[in-house]
């Protein structure tokens, strides 16, 4: 069943020269209205976090080859740090291991051993290497897709590992080491408000020159945490390649009031009852249009909507940026009809992203949230469709995303069957 929406006249279409444009890594600016607000914490304004770095006096990588001196580098090991630190806050650090060793051993878990030209890691090697270390997981509910999603989680008492684009932060050294790159740290914290507000970060790239002991030993730390600005980190996650990506590990740390959670009948660390839960009101969506209209039209079928739908008046329409780069968008679904319609069980989700025929769209993600960290259902469309299906598009079957050409002024993907019970 197709969208009943008005019609306009064509213009020249915009066509993409190739799929790696699709494969930018250039996010969207989704909507901020819980960003900077929210309850009070649960939990303290930073939580408490041992430092370890991921530098040390080794043999680094100068283009791809060791060199042949050794001196200050971190071998691309900001993630297995990070779990460093994890680990040890929750008691996973095994025998007498120095910070270096620790770092090198989480590495070698992850990639086969710890050498002067490490590879870059993702979020499966995160989980990984987590994993090794015995770090509990609630799986995506311990996923953040915003940064307001970040806080909440910290609020639970849950450190977060996240991935930035690294040069949308003023580091308050060597900030030419992170330039055109990605970067993994941990946020333990927020505090201060609006334009004051801040983030709490352990940076385990950071290097301020005195280090201790020195700047040879295998303890050495030459850096430690520090804050950045909120609108900094905010940019940085958006525009990382991960896109809003972070992700809690482990128990809650400090003086926390909301029990255990892995293991222990802990929930999925947002805390509270289901009654108390934020309803499934938000639509984290990942995607690149070359199409002539900067927009896209989200259609659904609930329990409420009195006619068999998805169709109008049950869209909603979203703004977004057609330039044929991926972005990361986070769609939510209020306003007064919405609102009235958008509640119950949801049955069925139609995205149509053009009115537009012979453009190229694509889709890498989309996750149906409650904008506190607790996915209700997600989908990777680099690993399959998901039962999600396609009407007036041609499928470009191509690997990285779900690749489509426009067919008609109505091409649209839509998932059935999905049985959700949106808490509202």
């Amino acid at each position: 069943m197709n969208l009943k929406l008005r019609s306009r006249g064509l213009r020249p279409l915009l066509i993409l020269a190739a799929a790696g444009v699709l494969s930018a890594s250039t996010l969207g600016l989704p909507p901020r209205a819980a960003a900077q607000g929210g309850a009070a914490p649960s939990g303290p304004a930073t939580l408490p976090l041992p430092y370890i770095s991921q530098g040390y006096w080794q043999i680094g990588c100068d283009n791809g080859r060791p060199r042949s001196q050794p001196n200050w580098n971190g071998r691309n090991n900001c993630g297995p740090a990070s779990l460093a630190m994890l680990g040890q806050a929750n008691g996973k650090r095994p025998g007498p291991l120095t910070n270096k060793g620790f770092v090198a051993q989480i590495r070698a878990g992850i990639s086969g051993q710890d050498q002067a030209c490490n590879p870059l890691l993702g979020r499966g090697a995160i989980d990984i290497g987590a994993g090794n270390l015995g770090l509990c997981s609630m799986g995506t509910k311990d996923e953040a897709w915003s940064t307001a999603a970040v806080e909440a989680l910290t609020q639970a008492c849950l450190p977060v590992l996240v991935f930035v684009k690294s040069d949308q932060i003023h580091w308050p050294h060597n900030g030419g080491w992170y330039q055109n790159s990605e970067h993994i740290m941990l946020v333990s914290g927020f505090s201060g408000s609006g334009s004051a507000k801040v983030a709490h970060v352990s940076d385990p790239l950071d290097y301020s020159g005195h280090c201790r002991p020195n700047e040879q030993d295998p303890d050495a730390i030459c850096g430690g945490p520090y804050t950045v600005p909120y609108a900094d980190l905010d940019k940085a996650l958006r525009l990382s390649s991960r896109g809003w990506w972070g992700k809690a590990y482990g128990e809650r740390l400090g003086n926390c009031d909301l029990g255990p959670r892995c293991g222990g009948g802990g929930g999925s660390g947002g805390g509270g009852s289901v009654e108390d839960r934020e309803p499934y009101r938000h639509i984290a969506l990942r995607m690149a249009s070359a199409c002539r209209e900067p927009k896209v039209w989200i259609a659904y079928d609930t329990t409420t909507t009195p006619a068999e739908g998805p169709v109008a008046p049950y869209v909603k329409t979203f703004s977004i940026i057609n330039d044929g780069f991926f972005r990361t968008y986070d769609f939510r679904m209020d306003g007064t009809r919405t609102s009235q319609y958008f509640k119950g069980t949801l049955k069925a989700l139609r995205i149509q992203p053009s009115e537009t025929p012979g453009c190229d769209v694509a889709f890498s993600y989309l996750a149906l949230h409650d904008g506190d960290g607790d996915i209700a259902r997600q989908w990777h469309f680099a690993q399959g469709k998901g039962g999600w299906w396609a009407a007036n598009m041609i499928d470009r079957d191509l690997p990285g995303s779900w690749q489509l050409t426009t067919r008609s002024a109505a091409p649209f993907i839509q998932r059935d069957g999905l049985n959700i019970d949106l808490r509202r």
